[in-house]
């Protein structure tokens, strides 16, 4: 009964807050509609610094080579690389955190949740080149954190961003794009589980499901681009993927599944994409994914295809609309008398992308069979919203969450709900207080309960990028 008590008076802590900030947001807006803009530097704000991995448009060809059409796939959403003033060179320090932090469910146990306190150090460190006709960049994000007595760190890096591209010929241009991912198991601090990039209307996506147990994530695309034409491009993109997942065998109570899991997906795709004018652009894809899962020796195989269509209504909005069939063929449908059958569904996504004078707003649906915090060959449904709000010269608030529905082909649905919130005050050009909050709940899939956890940082950031407004 005492459990339940705390568990439901977290849920009702983390509603609080988000109410109040809500209300709070609410009322800036109103009162922003009467404020001039602001022209003296803001915080900076990641998803509306120029997109380096999308060269600009008033280049010349040679300067600016396109980017293949393929790697419009890949999210983005991250802040310009090679932006810092704090700089030697192509490398760049952009930010770095000291935070006092405070956590519900440490271990984001659903049975016997622990709190912890302590304090964390962030950085992210950058490395960026740019030659005629290519471009190179690379994110790096190490930390450490103590928590009740203990040191953890992820110095290899919890976050790595590579891109690159190189134009062959003027038609002919291939790109890589490889994003790697750690994260402990009690997941990352002040995540956001979805951040978009209004520039160029991609989203970032975390599986934030995956808490509760040791992470480790690489994806790796290749794409060759073929411009047939000023409108229409070709593209064949190659994509790898790995995941693993670990679980602490002194966990208490103890793991009931395999303490390791592992799997990775190898795919080859066919795009083609039309645009005319600036504000239209139309893919048509298709896609094969073939899933190994290491542990069990299972094979699943994905065929989908998908239509999508990109327009800017105007110079603050933009919407994404895509749907398609999906075929799957399970992993064991093969072996003699397996109850698993193929299964034919359809794949879709919606976003929108809204800026106002002194704020953003973006929400998004997608169902898919992409990673989302837990191994499956099966599909998932994923809801996420964002708004950031300027209130002032100095005070900028964002607040965004994420629901997911992730389905199984013999077991019970697993459900996750995110929420969180950030508030950033301006002390000088280069430094920032800052407050955030996140609340994660997991039910389903097998859990007895649900888990549930809650996050607060406040400390102080370091920032070297240039303003985004």
């Amino acid at each position: 009964m005492k459990r339940r008590q705390q568990k439901d008076a977290s849920r009702l802590a983390g509603i609080v807050i988000l109410l109040f900030l809500a209300v709070f947001l609410g009322c800036g807006q109103i009162l922003a509609q009467d404020q001039p803009p602001s022209s003296t530097p803001t915080p900076s704000r990641p998803d509306q610094q120029q997109d380096t991995s999308n060269p600009g448009t008033q280049q010349t060809p040679d300067e600016n080579p396109p980017k293949p059409a393929g790697t419009g796939t890949i999210p983005a959403g991250r802040s310009a690389i090679g932006t810092s003033s704090l700089r030697w060179g192509p490398l760049s320090l952009a930010s770095f955190d000291t935070v006092y932090v405070y956590d519900s469910n440490f271990l984001f146990s659903e049975q016997n949740p622990q709190t912890a306190q302590g304090a964390a150090l962030r950085a992210v460190i950058e490395f960026y080149l740019k030659r005629r006709g290519s471009e190179f960049s690379l994110r790096y994000s190490p930390y450490i954190i103590f928590l009740n007595g203990t040191t953890e760190s992820n110095l290899a890096s919890n976050s790595l961003n590579l891109d690159t591209y190189k134009r062959l010929t003027p038609r002919w241009t291939i790109g890589v794009n490889d994003q790697f991912l750690t994260s402990p198991s009690q997941g990352r601090l002040s995540e956001f589980t979805f951040t978009p990039n209004f520039s160029t209307g991609q989203v970032n996506q975390s599986p934030f499901l995956a808490t509760g147990e040791k992470l480790l994530q690489n994806n790796l695309q290749l794409t060759t681009d073929y411009a047939m034409g000023g409108h229409d491009h070709i593209g064949i993109p190659v994509r790898y993927q790995y995941v693993r997942l670990t679980q602490d065998p002194n966990s208490i109570p103890p793991p009931s599944g395999p303490l390791v899991q592992e799997n990775n997906i190898i795919g080859v795709g066919l795009e083609w994409l039309h645009n005319w004018g600036r504000e239209n652009t139309l893919v048509a894809a298709y896609s094969y994914d073939r899933q190994y899962f290491f542990q069990t020796l299972g094979t699943a195989q994905f065929h989908s295809a998908m239509v999508s269509y990109k327009r800017q209504l105007r110079s603050t909005v933009r919407i994404q609309l895509g749907a398609g069939p999906s075929f799957l063929i399970p992993a064991g449908s093969s072996q003699p008398n397996s109850p698993l059958s193929n299964t034919i569904t359809y794949q879709a996504s919606a976003a929108l992308f809204k800026s106002f004078r002194e704020s953003d707003l973006s929400f998004s649906w997608s169902r898919s069979h992409e990673f989302t915090g837990t191994l499956t060959d099966f599909y998932n449904d994923r809801f996420d919203a964002y708004y950031m709000h300027h209130f002032s010269r100095r005070l900028v608030t964002t607040i965004g969450g994420g629901y997911i529905r992730q389905y199984f082909k013999a077991s019970p649905t697993l459900k996750g709900a995110a929420a969180w919130g950030e508030m950033q005050y301006l002390l000088n050009p280069n430094w920032s207080a800052v407050a955030s909050y996140m609340y994660l709940d997991t039910t389903g899939g097998g859990l007895t309960s649900s888990a549930v956890r809650n996050l607060l940082t406040v400390g102080v950031r370091g920032s070297w990028a240039r303003p985004g407004r």
